[in-house]
């Protein structure tokens, strides 16, 4: 493995991607939107049945009504899709731009505190905090600071970490009744006495 290897490092909440594609879409954006009126009078123009283009001079309501109906449904088509994709763009971008500033928060946070433990804290957080403590959390202006606050609440309770419950020695053979053992297919090393 090549630690050299950009692709190896590559930072998952790396926005340039998206923030070149959201300037180009931009532009994309602002050129549609300038070509636009011209684009949709020469569409709407060829796209006009005789009974359409002969309400121009029988009814200019029914007309200009059928003008503004063809016009949104054009700008719908021809708009909506961009303007979308760069709600989803600014959308992927913020979430990354947020991850990326927690991670940030949460290392800071470690790097003072080393003896603390994330998946502790966070524990504590949903099952021990008092209401004052989950208000004043709420009121923290950043990740860093409401873990700092976590983490001091914690320490004031005394909590200290648990060691892991782990399994009993387990024994190799398998508890079986003698009316199971009928059952048992021998043909399985496990199973085999």
């Amino acid at each position: 493995m090549d630690e050299n290897n950009p692709e190896l490092k590559k930072d998952p909440d790396d926005t340039s991607i998206e923030e070149y594609q959201l300037g180009e879409l931009q532009k994309e954006l602002e050129e549609t939107t300038g070509a636009l009126d011209s684009n949709f009078i020469e569409d709407f123009s060829n796209s006009l049945s005789e009974d359409e283009s002969a309400l121009a001079y029988q009814d200019l309501k029914k007309f200009l009504a059928l003008y503004e109906e063809k016009k949104k449904a054009y700008i719908e088509e021809k708009l909506l899709p961009l303007q979308q994709k760069g709600e989803e763009l600014s959308h992927s971008i913020n979430t990354k731009k947020t991850n990326k500033q927690i991670r940030s928060d949460e290392e800071a946070f470690l790097i003072e505190h080393p003896d603390a433990n994330l998946d502790v804290l966070q524990a504590f957080m949903d099952n021990d905090m008092t209401k004052a403590e989950e208000k004043a959390l709420r009121e923290a202006k950043s990740v860093k600071e409401g873990l700092g606050l976590v983490y001091n609440f914690w320490k004031q309770r005394g909590q200290v970490p648990k060691e892991k419950d782990l399994p009993k020695k387990l024994d190799a053979s398998h508890a079986v009744d003698e009316e199971d053992s009928l059952a048992l297919d021998v043909s399985l090393p496990a199973n085999r006495r």
